[in-house]
């Protein structure tokens, strides 16, 4: 019950917010921003899904595979390669 009532609380939450950021801010490509990630989603559910006989390598194979097709969908631009090249060398 609580659970399903914080979903609708945030999808209601969203929507308003949503609506009032659309009117002061130009409207988003949602479908061209989540694309790339839901297939990554997809790719990790299967790998977890596959090895489910041992839960730590579920996670690290799962987190493997997310960022490996992110990067093979070429999801991250040269700016956010930069930026992560900074995070290293700090």
């Amino acid at each position: 019950g609580a659970a399903v009532a914080t979903i609708i609380t945030e999808i209601f939450l969203f929507v308003a917010y949503d609506h009032f950021v659309a009117k002061n801010v130009p409207r988003l490509p949602y479908t061209q921003l989540i694309g790339k990630p839901i297939m990554a989603v997809i790719v990790m559910t299967v790998i977890v899904l596959l090895t489910k006989f041992n839960i730590f390598l579920a996670i690290i194979l799962g987190a493997i595979s997310y960022f490996a097709t992110l990067y093979l969908v070429k999801t991250f631009t040269a700016e956010d390669r930069e930026m992560l090249k900074k995070l290293k060398a700090k």
